[in-house]
């Protein structure tokens, strides 16, 4: 059992279950942060690659220091881009949290990027989510089910598309970004 597939299926069953949860997103890249969040009991961690300098040999310590905590950590990238999100899910997120998804169309297109042929489009090479190949079979087996697709709701079209958005099949949840969100409703 791949310990953060598991840990993505308890917390995507805690999300569906309407009970709280809690989670911080981090700025700061040292993995320490992310160990002491794990530690300090929260649900989720968000490791930002969007605002800040992160970049993935941080991201990759991030997840290996939260490995060992029950909290699960997500990657938020740059941008919509199957590529990028790629490169995260193969360092071992179990998800992503996605700025910027203002559609239907893109959160299906996230879902995609998210999921191996045939519900996406994601190729294969999880290095360390496969365990550097020790479990690369059971990776793919599990990994579609147990990913974990959110985005972050963030601009006033967002808000006009909520219920395509929400009602895509494969996505998990969103949350919003209340600077971008105020910016786009002008206030």
């Amino acid at each position: 059992m791949i310990r953060e597939l598991e840990k993505a299926r308890r917390f995507k069953a805690k999300l569906r279950s309407g009970k709280p949860c809690f989670g911080a997103q981090l700025a700061l890249s040292d993995p320490a942060v992310a160990e002491i969040f794990g530690r300090a009991g929260y649900d989720y961690l968000i490791v930002d690659t969007e605002h800040t300098s992160t970049n993935l040999p941080t991201v990759r310590a991030m997840l290996q220091a939260a490995a060992h905590t029950e909290a699960v950590l997500l990657a938020r990238p740059l941008r919509l881009d199957a590529d990028e999100i790629r490169r995260l899910l193969d360092l071992g997120s179990p998800g992503v949290l996605c700025p910027f998804i203002n559609t239907g169309d893109e959160a299906s297109r996230l879902v995609q990027a998210c999921r191996y042929p045939p519900a996406g489009i994601r190729g294969f090479g999880p290095r360390r989510a496969g365990v550097y190949g020790f479990d690369g079979d059971e990776y793919f087996r599990e990994a579609n089910n147990a990913m974990i697709c959110t985005a972050v709701i963030e601009s006033e079209q967002a808000i006009e598309n909520i219920d395509e958005i929400v009602k895509v099949d494969g996505f998990d949840g969103v949350t919003i970004g209340p600077m971008d969100l105020s910016i786009s409703l002008g206030c």
